[in-house]
């Protein structure tokens, strides 16, 4: 059986993307090209025990056990669980959805990792509503056994429809995901409760950690495991500034660390604060601080 390279479903670890799955897939859907879909089969010849460090997907993440009995310690968004995984277990782990585990004796594992933009077309829900899943660890269901199987079996025959076929497979699958396993939330204008504690602070974190690097909205909302529009309300509503500028502020705030120091140079602290050039910075500076940088140094 060839071991397949390619594009490989990632999950989040820190600030880096890597591998779902140690193991190379032994079949996936990469070079079909399954629209909002990624498929993947892993197989090892020895029982293992595997540890996962916290990590987190912008997809949702189908897992189905394949293989022996596994034992699995979970921790998901910081609360412990143990489970007893037998073969046609599946666990449904929703994007943005933090999670460790500690896996052993699986020898065999299917993963399908779902775009949520497949889930929102195909679910019928209130206008003012999102379509959300719940987490399940190692349940029991036939259905989607069957479906995953189904796609297996087409990647083993080569695919001979190309893509329509495993589409098709994945378009009722979501289907079946949000009858039996969906929620519909209230869009997030709705409510005022903003970004959850654990979700807030890991965004400041991350920008804690990246202060030298133009930060994007668009990983800021990957780290917060929702979309861009949402994140951008929700964070306001949190912090009281927009994404922006509660960046900018943390920024100068770094800055003004550096400046305190008489070995380093307004340039040093313009570098290590992420601005593109010093004039850049000094403008910046001014219009939050009042006060130009080298101004800024004098006074304190």
């Amino acid at each position: 059986m060839a071991v397949i390279s390619g594009r490989r479903i990632q999950v989040i670890q820190g600030n880096a993307k890597v591998s779902a799955v140690w193991l190379n897939p032994v079949f996936s859907s990469a070079d079909v090209g399954w629209e909002g879909l990624l498929f993947e089969h892993h197989t090892s010849d020895n029982p293992h025990v595997v540890e996962v460090p916290e990590h987190y997907s912008t997809k949702h993440l189908l897992r189905l056990n394949t293989g022996g009995r596994s034992t699995n310690d979970w921790r998901i968004e910081g609360r412990s669980r143990r489970t007893y995984d037998d073969p046609g277990g599946v666990s449904i782990l929703p994007a943005g959805t933090h999670v460790s585990v500690l896996a052993s004796s699986r020898t065999s594992t299917m993963v399908l990792e779902i775009d949520p933009a497949l889930l929102e077309k195909n679910g019928v829900r209130p206008a003012s509503a999102n379509v959300e899943l719940a987490v399940n660890l190692t349940i029991p269901d036939r259905h989607i056994e069957l479906l995953m199987n189904a796609m297996q079996a087409d990647l083993e025959a080569g695919s001979p429809a190309g893509p329509l076929y495993g589409e098709s497979l994945g378009n009722a699958l979501s289907t079946y995901l949000i009858k039996c396993y969906g929620t519909f939330a209230p869009k997030l204008e709705e409510y005022k409760g903003g970004l959850r504690k654990q979700r807030l602070n890991r965004v400041q974190e991350y920008i804690e950690s990246n202060l030298e690097d133009n930060v994007s909205l668009s990983a800021l909302a990957e780290v917060a495991g929702v979309s861009m529009y949402h994140f951008a309300k929700a964070f306001k509503q949190s912090t009281g500034a927009t994404p922006h500028r509660y960046v900018l502020e943390r920024k100068i705030d770094r800055a003004k660390e550096l400046l305190h120091d008489p070995n380093r140079s307004v340039l040093e602290a313009s570098v290590r604060t992420g601005f593109v050039d010093q004039s850049h910075f000094t403008r910046i500076f001014r219009r939050i601080v009042g006060v130009t940088p080298s101004e800024y140094r004098t006074r304190t």
